[in-house]
């Protein structure tokens, strides 16, 4: 595996080299294990002239330094392409986060590579800028801010109610066997916590309540209904106790 994993490196080193320029893309990532970790993916023309892009490497930054700063993350930067034979020289573009590291005007990592590599455009990623956007308008519109309250109650009422959660996905098998649909999507998703902070759970939040929306309505009635039964059996447990204490 690791054979062939080479094979192909090598072959993406000299199809880089090959085209005239070349762009990365990279993000800081955290992984299960908590170490910091550098993503890294390459873009470029290639022969047939379609833009292609591919995945790089990963690199953990802090295995030879204290921390990952800009400077460390251009040294791996530089020294994982120099291992590849990838000519940094053809470097001509770097997308990034936006954060502060990566964009700092004198100090961060675009800034530090076209100290050495004149040219280099620096990119704020559009998804990234898209989400910040929306994080900061959302406050002025109100109708997706109650949207987003409202996943975000729906998602914390069924995952620590266990049981609950469990009647939602025994309601969803059982809606959609009623409308006859293929037995792999008869599995039913768990609802998706919405993050502001990780900018793709909105919209997969929005995703699992739409596809299981009449399952989840389904569930609240019944347990609507059965709060409603409890709480007239309660108040006719009331009653009866003021009655045999004398208090009506």
């Amino acid at each position: 595996m690791f054979l062939s994993i080479d094979v192909i490196t090598e072959d993406l080193a000299q199809e880089v080299n090959m085209a005239d320029s070349f762009g990365l893309m990279i993000d800081k990532v955290t992984d299960i294990s908590l170490i910091e970790q550098l993503v890294c993916f390459i873009q470029y023309v290639d022969r047939d002239g379609c833009q292609t892009i591919h995945f790089l490497y990963t690199a953990d930054l802090l295995k030879e330094s204290d921390a990952a700063d800009a400077e460390t993350i251009v040294k791996v930067i530089k020294e994982k392409l120099q291992n590849l034979g990838i000519d940094i020289s053809k470097l001509r573009s770097l997308a990034t986060d936006g954060a502060f590291v990566m964009t700092g005007k004198k100090n961060g990592v675009a800034a530090l590579l076209r100290k050495e590599h004149q040219g280099i455009i620096n990119i704020h990623c559009i998804c990234h800028k898209l989400a910040l956007a929306c994080a900061d308008t959302k406050t002025e519109l109100k109708d997706i801010d109650l949207a987003q309250l409202t996943l975000i109650q729906l998602w914390k009422f069924f995952s620590k109610l266990f049981e609950k959660n469990c009647s939602l996905l025994e309601s969803t098998r059982r809606y959609k066997q009623s409308k006859a649909e293929s037995s792999r999507k008869m599995v039913a998703k768990r609802l998706k916590k919405a993050c502001t902070t990780r900018w793709l759970s909105f919209d997969l939040s929005v995703q699992a309540v739409f596809e299981d929306y009449a399952a989840v309505l389904q569930i609240l009635s019944q347990l609507i209904e059965t709060s409603e039964t409890t709480s007239g059996r309660n108040e006719e447990r009331f009653t009866r106790w003021k009655v045999n204490y004398g208090q009506v």
